[in-house]
């Protein structure tokens, strides 16, 4: 939905990451304002912690309450990133965020009902 906020995000000091970081939060409307701002801020998201703010900035624009929702909707866990065989992960939740803006993750055929799963359909 392109009328939608945009929330940019980045920790308050570069490199800070961790629960206890202050973030930077920009919240923009409109696709050239966020355009300009993304261009803006390119250099942030090429360098080192760039894919920590892309992840911050989708979760923050999604809603932190909406995407825990989709993520444990159909049996799906949390974390978004999980620590598993000595290294980080990324879950199917958090791919389905950055693909489609949305974070539902069951990428299968069929719900945990069995019914035909549709959330991936157009």
């Amino acid at each position: 939905d392109s009328a939608a906020p945009v929330q940019l995000c980045r920790p308050k000091e570069k490199g800070a990451y961790g629960p206890a970081a202050e973030l930077d939060l920009l919240q923009v409307c409109g696709d050239e304002a966020v355009r300009n701002a993304v261009v803006e801020r390119i250099a942030d998201f090429q360098g080192p912690g760039g894919i920590i703010d892309l992840v911050y900035s989708a979760v923050f624009t999604r809603g932190i309450e909406k995407v825990k929702q989709e993520c444990l909707f159909e049996a799906g866990e949390l974390p978004l990133v999980p620590r598993n065989f000595d290294c980080w992960l990324c879950s199917t939740e958090l791919l389905s965020l950055l693909m489609r803006g949305s974070a539902l993750g069951n990428v299968g055929a069929h719900t945990a009902e069995g019914s035909p799963n549709t959330t991936w359909d157009g």
